[in-house]
């Protein structure tokens, strides 16, 4: 708990931004359904702390609930979640957010297959989450495999990782 605080205050110094402060009122926002409010206070923090995985965790479900039935918004969800994963592996909450959310990927896969050419952080976590989709996200990928560019390199190897 010392290294958070001390971590915490690091952050404060550089930022000029209390950083657990604006974690715990996204928390609260989104814990009582406040969903602008939860994700705007969300992505202040990753404005200034993109490392933080609690608030990749909530900005996925401020989206999922903003936008429920909205597949760009789904994406959105999943690719933070991946992202909070990703920053600290075990995550229950956002594992069992992003399993749920997975089970129905027929909408997810082609917008995710459409990031794999972004050469940021966010197209390599829609890449991880193809990954975990697995053998339904096959054809798209074997698609994308046929164009030039860097998404049809991304799509190789994932291909080659599948079962």
């Amino acid at each position: 708990m010392v290294f958070g605080w001390l971590f915490g205050e690091r952050k404060k110094q550089e930022s000029g931004v209390d950083v657990g402060a604006l974690v715990a009122q996204a928390d609260e926002a989104t814990n009582a359904r406040e969903v602008s409010k939860g994700e705007a206070l969300c992505r202040e923090i990753l404005k200034v702390a993109a490392d933080n995985a609690d608030a990749w965790s909530m900005l996925g479900v401020n989206l999922i609930r903003r936008g429920i039935g909205d597949a760009e918004m789904r994406t959105e969800a999943v690719i933070a979640w991946m992202r909070a994963l990703a920053l600290r592996p075990g995550d229950a909450r956002a594992a069992d957010h992003l399993r749920a959310e997975i089970q129905f990927p027929d909408e997810l896969v082609p917008r995710l297959v459409s990031r794999l050419s972004d050469g940021s952080q966010a197209g390599d976590d829609a890449a991880a989450v193809l990954a975990q989709i697995g053998e339904k996200a096959r054809q798209p990928l074997q698609v994308v495999t046929r164009t030039p560019g860097p998404a049809a390199e991304r799509a190789r190897a994932l291909l080659a990782n599948l079962p």
